[in-house]
């Protein structure tokens, strides 16, 4: 619904909400899953979240992500993601 959906927009602009995604160590090539509840934002309990970093190998350029439905098909996800993830690294190590 619209009303879901504002929701949803409004957690996305909470600054302390996305520095806490932002500021997430990961390791080489790890992708994290968020599942409903585990989540602290309750607007977004329905849902998952997919994470990963780019960047050059010795430091991250930034993290992409996925917010979907919590019955995705997770394996397809996370695959894409890895995709998109391995490309932006590339074009982060040649373009610097």
């Amino acid at each position: 619904s619209s009303l879901s959906m504002l929701r949803i927009l409004e957690v996305l602009e909470k600054e302390d909400w996305l520095r806490n995604i932002l500021c997430q160590e990961f390791k080489r090539g790890e992708v994290k899953v968020v599942i409903g509840e585990e989540n602290p934002e309750p607007a977004l309990h329905h849902l998952s979240l997919i994470t990963s970093q780019y960047g050059q190998p010795d430091r991250a350029s930034g993290i992409v992500g996925v917010i979907g439905p919590k019955r995705m098909d997770y394996a397809k996800t996370i695959s894409s993601l890895n995709c998109l993830s391995a490309l932006l690294s590339d074009a982060a190590v040649e373009y610097t």
